[in-house]
């Protein structure tokens, strides 16, 4: 699918990072057309990854379409609601918390991450050394807390903000 502009809504333009997340509020992640099973409607939960999720928002008018600009059309959009995600992951006996941060780009003012903590606080950022356990640990609760709002191919750029 062709590269698109991104919408207006998505540009930052001046406004701040805004860190309260409500419990019921939806974050919006893409999912690559590989990822998805079309005859069971679920989703190879290995690309969706941890540390440092990269989701949008939806408060502040984010749309879910806006992950899929410019350059991801033809993927899809699984929705997670914010009080379903885990506070914490449990591993070795220690807590591993789990945060939400709104970081903006100047291009998707929606941009957030679901980040891991060890039980210092340090953020846990390096794929490399991020524990398996803590991966597979957060895929499992993934598998009962997402939904696939839109199908990787059936995006309809037309119903979308120009």
């Amino acid at each position: 699918m062709p590269k698109k502009p991104v919408p207006e809504g998505m540009k930052t333009k001046g406004r701040c990072a805004y860190q309260d997340f409500t419990p019921k509020e939806t974050l919006f992640r893409r999912i690559m057309p590989n990822h998805y099973i079309e005859r069971t409607g679920e989703v190879d939960l290995s690309g969706i990854s941890m540390p440092d999720v990269s989701v949008n928002r939806e408060r502040h008018d984010g749309r879910r379409e806006y992950v899929l600009y410019p350059h991801f059309l033809d993927w899809g959009v699984v929705d997670l609601f914010v009080g379903n995600i885990p506070k914490c992951i449990l591993f070795n006996g220690l807590r591993h918390p789990i945060k939400i941060a709104h970081l903006p780009e100047p291009r998707n003012y929606h941009h957030s991450e679901i980040q891991c903590y060890d039980w210092h606080g340090l953020h846990l950022e390096c794929k490399e050394t991020f524990p398996r356990q803590i991966q597979l640990r957060w895929r499992r609760r993934l598998k009962f807390i997402y939904r696939v709002t839109i199908e990787p191919g059936k995006f309809k750029s037309q119903n979308a903000e120009s």
